[in-house]
């Protein structure tokens, strides 16, 4: 069952603010599984801004491919600084 969003999110920046970088796609993916959704992925942006790169650690999916930010709706989610939602998994480029 989910939470409270709010609850959730507080839960995530409280222990954000003391988590190593790595553990941050845990604390997401948690924060995802309190809201009810399966899972979360964390991309970063590589430095020429043409792919978005899913970020390692713990709670990762190892599986989880780059994504083109050209001609793509998490793309345009990261270029435009909006928040787009799916119920399913991005497909490989």
């Amino acid at each position: 069952m989910a939470e409270v969003p709010g609850a959730a999110l507080a839960l995530f920046l409280e222990r954000s603010h003391t988590a190593a970088p790595l553990q941050l796609p845990q604390l997401v993916d948690e924060a995802a599984r309190r809201l009810g959704m399966a899972s979360a992925t964390v991309y970063l942006a590589d430095v020429q801004e043409d792919q978005l790169v899913p970020l390692p650690g713990p709670g990762a999916d190892d599986n989880a491919p780059a994504l083109a930010i050209e001609g793509t709706v998490a793309g345009w989610a990261y270029r435009t600084v909006s928040l787009r939602l799916s119920n399913r998994r991005p497909l490989a480029v």
